[in-house]
């Protein structure tokens, strides 16, 4: 035969919510348009220091084979594809030169032949790399 039951478990009285008792919700911070968020350049500075920045850039074997492919330059036009600038709309080739051209990692140029806009780094990096 089977071992008894245990007693039941007495349960505290139900007490429905009262909307009396919830706090009233906050307001949200009004987000930056996509517009204003693409066109931060702080935030696009701020990225192109780091990643040609003497700490990432002698590890980072991408950048460094594209500066290999491209003679030293990287193109903006690649840059915006990077996926931590895709949140800010991407930015446009004009907003990264515009947001770099004050950097002292890099420098930015535009090809005579074909208009392309160039990022060139200027500071000698651990890699031996150098503008």
């Amino acid at each position: 035969s089977l071992p008894p039951l245990p007693p039941p478990r007495r349960l505290a009285p139900f007490a429905p919510h009262s909307s009396a008792r919830r706090p009233a919700p906050k307001p949200k911070k009004p987000r930056p348009s996509s517009a204003s968020r693409r066109r931060d350049p702080a935030r696009i500075l701020s990225y192109v220091n780091f990643w040609f920045g003497d700490e990432n850039l002698p590890n980072d074997s991408y950048i460094l084979d594209v500066l290999e492919h491209n003679g030293g330059r990287f193109p903006v036009e690649t840059l915006r594809t990077f996926p931590k600038l895709k949140p800010l709309g991407p930015p446009s080739v004009d907003d990264i030169v515009a947001a770099v051209s004050g950097s002292r990692k890099v420098g930015v140029e535009q090809d005579p032949e074909n208009g392309e806009w160039y990022l060139r780094v200027k500071v000698a990096a651990a890699s031996g790399m150098a503008a």
